[in-house]
């Protein structure tokens, strides 16, 4: 969840920018590809009346990619189940 709050003269009654919510799903491919993939609910006030809420669904579709250079044996660390 994330929100986005605004200020300034120009604001007056809307702080509200926007409210997001993005649950999603992802697949590991390697320790330095990931994709992701949810829907994204998002809700603001208009700037010029904030009675006026906006609200939309967005799909959304995300690759991370790592640029780090280390190692795959230095990358993740062991997963140790006896601690």
């Amino acid at each position: 969840m994330e929100v986005i709050l605004q200020s300034g003269k120009a604001v007056g009654g809307s702080i509200l920018e926007d409210l997001r919510i993005y649950p999603s799903v992802g697949y590991i491919v390697t320790p330095q590809v990931t994709y992701t993939a949810g829907m994204m609910y998002t809700t603001g006030q208009r700037l010029n009346n904030p009675l006026i809420f906006r609200q939309r669904w967005v799909a959304r579709l995300n690759a991370y990619i790592s640029l780090d250079l280390r190692k795959k044996k230095d990358f993740i660390p062991d997963i140790r189940f006896t601690d």
